[in-house]
């Protein structure tokens, strides 16, 4: 449990050697980007919950190592449902994963749709 700890970053590989860990919660801290290497070595991961940090999207590739998750929340102030979370959109579908409480909250157009409830096609990244 490292919810509100004012954590900025995290290094890549910061959770190695945590291979047992099975919940990690990241709640209300300052985290602004979540590099593609963040999660290695949490391999039985089952529930990670990033809510109330800065970032506004997620890279590819973020979760690719956590082989065991099955649920997840990264409900933020910033959250941008576009083009550049449709990785994600298809990834927690194919991986049977359950999103809690995570909204979209920019563009307004799908501002408060729950982030998997929106239609694929709608996931654009058009100018305004």
């Amino acid at each position: 449990d490292l919810r509100n700890n004012l954590i900025s970053s995290i290094d890549p590989g910061a959770f190695w050697g945590l291979s047992s860990l099975k919940r990690l919660d990241l709640t209300n801290n300052r985290i602004g980007c979540l590099n593609a290497d963040i999660f290695r070595g949490l391999t039985n991961l089952v529930r990670l919950n990033l809510s109330g940090n800065l970032f506004s999207s997620l890279s590819q590739g973020t979760f690719d190592y956590l082989g065991s998750l099955r649920s997840l929340e990264f409900q933020t102030e910033y959250l941008l449902c576009d083009c550049n979370i449709l990785w994600m959109h298809r990834w927690v579908k194919e991986r049977n994963i359950t999103v809690r409480d995570t909204r979209c909250v920019y563009p307004k157009s799908l501002q408060a749709q729950p982030v998997t409830g929106v239609k694929q096609e709608l996931l654009t990244c058009d100018p305004p």
